[in-house]
């Protein structure tokens, strides 16, 4: 029995390698605290079980392929706060993000074809272009992870290039993108008549008195421009699993909607609750954006004080990439959680060096994610500052 070769050059990812040695030290009664995913500890607002709660069909039908009308609505006006004007026929729900951006390679790329990505990047990334049968054309950032000036990007571009795709704010690394980035994205978009995709699935989490700038949001590039965004992070809702497209150019979401009526629909009942969770008083948010901001220093300025760790601080998100000279993370990582215990403690890190495709980069680097609550992440920390110490020995 042989496996196609797109498969087999697919990897797990790094964010989830170690999950089931995690819950077998869980089960030998062991604490484990998870900074490897993005899994928010804040609770989702109630209003999305109050929904589902009131759910008083006899049936649970497919919804329309390309999303209720009520959800498509509703993420229409929550855009208006950002000035992003989305008609509903311009919004396409999807399974999570991770569709959505799978979905869009497909719509956009023949076999062998590539796309550019600021490096690091979000690991699965890499997964969705395998498995589409491209290529990922890295862009190398600069040291703060700013993007590369023009020159260094246009280099690395060929026939065969058909998009720039982007985390914006950034995971792993919570830079969030300046005009004058978004001015290079742009100048190459349309002088190489590229496709710009732009994960803002952040969005609400910036911590710099900077504005946010979408790309969608820029008049060159609007009918080119491919707006990705989720509400797992922004609503603590992950398991629901709800994504969207949003694009000014109809041509392509008439392409989309054919992948999304061959797998028939997104979930029936987590649309009807993630309408809720985009109708919810923007203060929510806001209140959730302050403690990311509280725990961010918090983490930061704990590591950043111990010279095993080097680190930059997030502009946004809720990732801080951190270098640990000499130090093999993915060994790391694995000893960490099998052989290191604190106080019946220990910690899931996440290496970093699925988050590169270029060889040889991120092998002394680590992502860790702060969603866990301050007193977690001091307790977090003081295993990783013990860890690091003796496994150093």
């Amino acid at each position: 029995m042989n496996f196609s070769k797109r498969i087999q050059i697919m990897e797990q990812s790094p964010i989830r390698k170690l999950s089931k040695d995690a819950q077998r030290i869980k089960e030998k009664g062991i604490k484990v605290y998870h900074l490897n995913i993005g899994q928010p500890d804040l609770k989702i607002p109630k209003d999305f079980f109050e929904r589902l709660q009131n759910y008083d069909s006899e049936h649970l039908k497919y919804s329309e392929s390309e999303g209720i009308s009520e959800l498509r609505k509703a993420i229409s006006e929550y855009y208006k706060r950002y000035d992003l004007c989305f008609d509903m026929d311009e919004i396409l729900i999807t399974n999570g993000a991770s569709e959505a951006i799978l979905f869009s390679l497909i719509a956009i790329c023949n076999s062998k074809d590539n796309i550019l990505v600021p490096e690091p990047f979000y690991s699965n990334y890499s997964n969705f272009a395998k498995s589409a049968d491209i290529e990922i054309k890295s862009i190398k950032s600069n040291k703060d992870y700013s993007l590369a000036n023009y020159d260094s990007i246009s280099s690395i571009i060929d026939n065969n290039t058909k998009a720039i795709l982007l985390s914006h704010p950034s995971n792993p690394t919570g830079h969030v993108y300046t005009a004058e980035e978004i001015e290079i994205i742009k100048a190459i978009a349309l002088d190489y008549d590229l496709w710009v995709i732009s994960d803002e699935a952040y969005r609400d989490f910036i911590y710099t008195d900077s504005k946010f700038i979408s790309l969608a949001s820029i008049e060159e590039i609007k009918d080119r421009t491919i707006l990705i965004d989720s509400a797992s992070k922004r609503f603590s809702a992950c398991g629901a699993r709800i994504g969207n497209i949003a694009s000014k150019n109809k041509a392509f979401l008439n392409e989309i909607l054919k992948l999304c009526q061959t797998r028939l629909c997104a979930p029936t009942l987590e649309q009807i609750g993630a309408t809720e969770l985009y109708n919810i008083d923007p203060m929510l948010l806001e209140e959730d954006r302050l403690e990311y901001n509280k725990r961010r220093d918090f983490l930061f300025n704990e590591l950043s004080s111990d010279s095993n760790f080097i680190c930059t601080k997030p502009e946004g998100a809720f990732y801080l990439m951190v270098k640990i000279p000499g130090i093999n993370t993915e060994d790391f990582a694995e000893w960490l959680i099998n052989d290191f215990v604190y106080n019946n403690e220990t910690v899931l890190v996440c290496p970093a060096k699925g988050f590169y495709s270029t060889e040889g980069l991120g092998i002394d680097e680590m992502r860790l994610s702060y969603v866990l609550n301050v007193d977690d992440l001091e307790k977090a920390c003081t295993i990783l500052k013990k860890g690091i110490a003796e496994y150093k020995k």
